[in-house]
């Protein structure tokens, strides 16, 4: 993608956010200055006070409906195929994950750790007695962000790097803007200034995913449910997932997310527990990691 393609989506991924902002109930936010103070005082609070979460999600980009990267493979499988050569293809297993990036998210109190795997194919070399040859790119990648360390693990290659953190900070939920909000109306005018009017969101009731409480909305990129069931531990309903990552955001989950006309990514949830016991070594580095301090 070309530099200015690169702000483009940035840019639309901002506005998205503020859209969201206009969409759902705004949580974590006061409008005068004793209510302020009393949400950044409570902030520490709320996020020490969440029970266990587990979450596990799927991300996959879709083109037309079908996941894009697996598309691809099969179209240059094809076109290898059917010549007098033999092709070395990818497993079945494999290939129903190209394309897709995997998480398993966990919170508690003001700790978090998100594991991901992510996987895609290659051409590889091979002799000339062979057609085609394909292999597998996998990245895996550990998240943890605890009090005093916010820290970014490369599994396959073993190594990370650690920078300073508060953990993971969530603010108290405060009772929701009312249709005259200020803020909301300079959103809504810097959406226009930019020519991005098309991104404003709807509110499109409650749901259910997962067996968990939702908030959903829409805007003309798509549309959504964030979780709406956390909100005393600080967790926001104003701000939805809606492109790949390899983490996960500390004050908000979104349980699904659906491009427009099936083009974009995609975001599903496969199970969320709250409050189930997790094991607490999830929050520590893996044996055999060389960690190293961020500049």
């Amino acid at each position: 993608m070309t530099n200015s393609g690169k702000e483009i989506c940035s840019m639309r991924r901002t506005f998205m956010t503020l859209a969201l902002a206009i969409a759902l109930p705004a949580a974590g936010c006061t409008s005068d200055a004793g209510g302020t103070s009393q949400t950044e005082s409570s902030s520490t609070q709320a996020g020490a006070s969440a029970p266990p979460i587990h979450v596990m999600q799927t991300i996959v980009f879709l083109k037309d409906g079908s996941p894009a990267v697996e598309a691809n493979y099969r179209a240059a499988l094809a076109k290898c195929s059917g010549g007098p050569l033999p092709v070395q293809p990818l497993s079945p297993e494999v290939v129903g994950k190209l394309g897709r990036t995997y998480l398993d998210v966990r919170y508690e109190g003001d700790r978090m750790a998100v594991n991901a795997d992510h996987w895609d194919f290659k051409s590889i070399d091979h002799p000339p007695a062979v057609a085609c040859a394909f292999g597998v790119e996998h990245t895996s990648r550990l998240t943890i962000v605890k009090p005093g360390a916010s820290i970014g693990i490369d599994l396959e290659k073993r190594t990370g790097s650690s920078e300073a953190s508060p953990g993971a900070v969530r603010s108290a939920a405060a009772t929701p803007s009312g249709s005259g909000d200020p803020l909301q109306a300079a959103v809504a005018a810097q959406l226009a200034k930019q020519g991005q009017g098309d991104l404003m969101g709807q509110d499109a009731g409650s749901g259910t995913s997962a067996g968990q409480p939702c908030k959903q909305g829409r805007t003309t990129a798509g549309e959504f449910c964030v979780w709406s069931g956390g909100q005393k531990w600080g967790f926001v309903t104003d701000k939805a997932e809606t492109n790949d990552r390899m983490d996960a955001p500390t004050d908000s989950i979104t349980l699904w997310s659906k491009p427009a006309g099936g083009n974009g990514y995609e975001l599903t949830t496969q199970s969320m527990t709250v409050g189930t016991p997790i094991d607490g070594k999830v929050f520590e580095v893996p044996s055999n990691i060389a960690i190293s301090k961020a500049d």
